[in-house]
């Protein structure tokens, strides 16, 4: 197999099909095996067999995404052309300097807005107010980015059925 002369689409669809097994493997062995162990200190509580291997994989997932993209970014800022401020009339450069923008100022002010209220969590008191903002950030903008994901897949549908017509 002669895997020099295969194309990017080839590439990333056996690099996705790979992650979605590893994935499905690594959750089903979790939910599947040892999942209703009791947690010895509390045993109301689950201590699920496979907890660590799913927390290092998922630190693992977020370090190469967040690796990957850092890579893709600094490879497209090097290789740009800098006079190309839009392509086939497409203003590229000022989409990707707003959405950049967007993002910053998203997460800044979920953090901002954020909640640092103490939280009961397995029978303890959490009152770290810098965890409590992060967490709340990252749930909050992950749930507008979805929830604009929708509304953006939504809005091409409903056009793409228009122009059918």
């Amino acid at each position: 197999m002669d895997t020099k002369k295969w194309s990017a689409r080839r590439i990333s669809s056996r690099f996705f099909y790979f992650l979605t097994i590893l994935i499905a493997l690594i959750f089903g062995a979790f939910y599947l095996v040892g999942f209703s162990f009791p947690y010895a200190e509390n045993p109301a509580f689950n201590a699920p067999l496979f907890t660590d291997v799913l927390l290092w994989f998922l630190f693992a997932f977020l370090l190469l995404i967040f690796v990957l993209s850092l890579w893709s970014a600094l490879r497209a800022w090097r290789v740009r052309d800098r006079r190309a401020q839009s392509i086939n009339g497409v203003p590229v450069r000022r989409i990707s300097l707003l959405m950049a923008l967007f993002l910053v100022i998203l997460l800044s002010a979920t953090l901002l807005l954020g909640s640092s209220a103490p939280m009961l969590v397995n029978g303890k008191v959490f009152s770290s107010a810098l965890w409590l903002k992060l967490s709340d950030m990252f749930v909050w903008t992950l749930a507008i980015l979805c929830c604009a994901a929708v509304f953006a897949v939504a809005c091409s549908f409903f056009v793409a059925l228009k122009n059918s017509r």
